[in-house]
């Protein structure tokens, strides 16, 4: 068997020196390796060592911050600490590219946290496995336009095995409306709890709750409470992605500790999958395929075109529905990418509805919208008001910013979108869109990831107004819609590669892996 390599010399000395103290070794030799570094940055000639003391030392203040915590924990990785902490020049590598040692040392803290989650994920596990029933299922809610389990719920709340609560929280970022939130599950008449104390402005700790299960509802909450590495020490971190990704940029989708922390990440397809194993910093090893529970509306209830109230009743045959649903990134300074139109089609939109009585209008921003919007400084507060009062002051015209959409989806005709989840949401209606383009290459292939490239294959395309108009006349007007066998055969080969709901699939894994009894 073929020995391990260690560091020689005055590094393996000091490990041995260290080892037996571990409760202090990872911080010792932080200490040591950050010595090492400004002393070699001092002593080397600028132009062989260029300039790592800034980079290095960004790296080593992280880990010597409120993260050191979790790495005492680690256990024999403390032996790894010495081959890939200390600087590059001391083993070979290419001095100049500092960034070599900061990607090797951010998979370093991967891999400590991941272990170490997943070390406390066992101990919950026994823990539950032993426990009374009903097992205390959280859902946690950031904002009711991102509430995407709302079959888990239901499902959940009819199977005896199971206690489930809805837990709003603030994020305060967006700027999305808290008491909203909350009241949007209140008067579901669904079990919902403060998680946010209004008095004293406050987050609080969702163990307060005694979960044994937590699930939630997007990686980018902030606040250390919602990390998965501390729910790991109470409870079973999972999350269900609140929208389909798309676009480029899989390392941001699957690699963020958010993911890596996680004790299962539920995804929606199998060429999600696919991509999480090429991504993830553990390959995917904690992603399990169940479907998209926001979906199962469709799976469930058959494609009923009159469940959605016309917006202005005409009083004779149903009027043609639209939906325009834009995106948040207006500008390229925001989300990664540069997509949104709403700045340039706003106007024409207006005016178009103005004129054209016999059409609805149901505008559909993404929840991020109105803030981009003011923060980006293209309307102020005022203006932005003014717009969406004149737009809903038209009588076939309205806006829905909050809450379930799926009626929504099932009564219209069509959808005009700029954004990305609505590209596979919209399609399991089977109905046509048309995708604003805010660039030539806005489409092109390399924007999108492996499913957004299957994804954008069955979407009409528009460069300008007048194609806007052109997708109105004659597809959704007139019918003529050469891209309907496309969008289906998406559906039945991509998106229901199973017929069963996706709520039904994630309880049948949590009993597996709880080792619980099945229902009657």
């Amino acid at each position: 068997m073929q020995e391990e390599s260690k560091p020689k010399g005055l590094i393996e000395v000091c490990r041995q020196i260290m080892l037996p103290f571990r409760s202090v070794a990872i911080l010792l030799a932080l200490l040591f390796a950050y010595f090492v570094t400004m002393i070699l940055a001092l002593v080397l000639p600028p132009r062989k060592w260029r300039r790592p003391l800034r980079q290095y030392a960004n790296v080593y203040s992280e880990l010597l911050g409120t993260r050191f915590r979790y790495f005492r924990e680690g256990g024999n990785l403390d032996e790894e600490f010495f081959t890939v902490f200390l600087p590059s020049r001391i083993h070979g590598d290419d001095e100049r590219n500092p960034a070599s040692f900061q990607a090797r040392a951010r998979s370093y803290v991967y891999r400590v946290k991941r272990n170490i989650a997943r070390k406390n994920y066992q101990t919950v596990l026994q823990r539950i496995r032993k426990k009374e029933k009903p097992i205390e299922v959280l859902l946690v809610s950031s904002g009711s336009a991102k509430w995407c389990v709302q079959s888990l719920y239901d499902a959940l709340e009819n199977d005896p095995r199971f206690n489930v609560k809805v837990v709003t929280i603030l994020r305060k970022t967006h700027g999305i409306n808290y008491q909203k939130t909350y009241d949007f599950f209140e008067q579901r008449g669904m079990n919902v709890v403060h998680g946010y104390d209004r008095n004293h402005n406050g987050i609080l700790d969702l163990s307060i709750f005694s979960p044994d299960i937590v699930f939630l509802p997007e990686p980018w909450l902030g606040d250390i409470k919602y990390a998965p590495l501390h729910i790991s020490q109470y409870a079973l971190a999972c999350y269900v992605p609140y929208s389909f990704m798309l676009f480029r940029g899989i390392d941001r989708q699957y690699r963020r500790p958010f993911h890596n922390e996680l004790w299962k990440y539920f995804c929606p397809t199998p060429i999600h999958l696919q991509m999480a194993q090429k991504a993830a910093e553990d390959k995917g090893e904690n992603v399990v395929v169940t479907g998209y529970p926001k979906m199962d509306f469709f799976l469930k209830k058959p494609n009923d075109k009159d469940t959605h109230p016309s917006v202005a009743p005409s009083g004779g045959q149903r009027k043609k529905r639209i939906i325009w649903a834009p995106h948040w990134t207006v500008t390229g300074n925001i989300g990664g990418n540069d997509v949104g139109t709403f700045m340039t089609y706003a106007e024409a939109f207006y005016l178009y509805c103005k004129e054209t009585p016999e059409i609805d209008f149901i505008l559909k921003p993404h929840p991020n919208l109105w803030h981009s919007v003011v923060k980006e400084k293209l309307l102020s507060a005022e203006e932005l008001e003014s717009w969406l009062a004149r737009w809903n002051a038209l009588p076939n015209a309205t806006v829905m910013d909050e809450g379930n959409y799926f009626d929504l989806f099932a009564g219209s005709d069509a959808m005009i979108l700029d954004s990305g989840s609505f590209i596979a949401e919209y399609t399991y209606t089977q109905k046509p869109m048309l995708y604003l383009c805010k660039y030539k290459d806005t489409l092109a292939e390399t924007t999108f990831n492996d499913f957004g490239k299957k994804a954008i294959k069955h979407l009409y395309q528009a460069h300008c107004w007048e194609d806007v108009v052109r997708f109105i006349d004659d597809v959704v007007v007139q019918g003529n819609d050469p891209l309907c066998e496309q969008r289906i055969r998406f559906v039945n080969d991509v998106l229901k590669w199973t017929d069963k709901p996706a709520c039904e699939l994630i309880i049948d894994y949590l009993a597996s892996q709880l080792q619980l009894d099945s229902t009657c």
